[in-house]
This record gives structure tokens, C-alpha cells and sequence, in this order.
């Protein structure tokens, strides 16, 4: 998000075999700050000015924890390169927020959601929708 617009979405499979669902938030996590480094620098290249501070939101208690401590603490098996992360969070290049799962917009593309939850969701992205009269379910 720049301001109250949408920049940029993506859906992708998960590519490494995470054990919990926090190390399942953490990769996802690593996702979503190497693409927001991607449309920081190419905002840059255009002649935007921009924060260079990344705002990271995840409604996963247990993966905000582990991105703001250093070491492996209880997740033994994870890749010492995965790391970089916590390193970001501790020069302050990266900030981590929690975020309320019931208005987590990337709920759009992982979860079944009713009309009323998707409309919150696009809202939260600045994404207006209008549905047709034929759409009533």
C-alpha cells in the first residue's frame, strides 16, 4: 500500500514445507518484504520519493515474536539464510505489526469469505466494487 492505494497484490503457493503455522507466517513474511523492496526500488527508479522503512503487518502473534528476537529460538530446523529478517526488524529497516486476522486483507486469497468480509477487505485496500444486481450470494 502507498498511502490508502494498492499497489500491488500476489497469490502464490507456499514453496517451502513449513512445520507450524508460524514458520508457515514467517516465509510468508520473507514473501512479502522482498516484493515491497521490489516496488520500493522500482517507485525510486520512476522518480517517486519514497520511505524506505517497511511497514510489515501479520495478524500471527507467534511469527511478529519470532521476527523480533534473534536465533532460531524453538524453530531448530529453519535455514540460517532465512534469517536476514530478524536482522531488518533489529536495524529498524523493517517494522512489524500485528494485525486483526478479521480485517487481514490477504484473507481475500486464503480463505472463503462472504460477501460482507470481502467488501471489508477491499475497502481496507482502497478498492471500491460495485456488484451486479445478479450477484446475490
Amino acid at each position: 500500500m502507498v498511502g490508502k492505494h494498492c499497489v500491488k497484490t500476489w497469490s502464490s503457493t507456499q514453496g517451502a514445507i513449513a512445520l507450524s503455522s508460524a514458520e508457515a507466517e514467517f516465509y510468508a513474511m520473507i514473501e512479502a518484504v522482498i516484493r515491497a523492496r521490489g516496488v520500493v526500488n522500482t517507485m525510486i527508479e520512476l522518480g517517486f520519493e519514497v520511505q524506505h522503512e517497511l511497514q510489515l503487518h501479520t495478524d500471527s502473534s507467534a511469527a511478529k515474536s519470532f521476527v523480533s528476537r534473534k536465533g532460531l529460538g524453538k524453530m531448530k530446523h529453519l535455514e540460517i539464510r532465512d534469517l536476514w529478517l530478524q536482522r531488518e526488524v533489529a536495524l529498524g529497516k523493517v517494522t512489524v505489526n500485528k494485525f486483526d486476522g478479521l480485517k487481514n486483507p490477504a484473507d481475500l486469497m486464503t480463505k472463503y469469505l462472504r460477501k460482507e468480509e470481502i467488501e471489508v477487505r477491499l475497502q481496507l485496500m482502497g478498492i471500491r466494487i460495485q456488484w451486479d444486481d445478479f450477484d446475490r450470494y
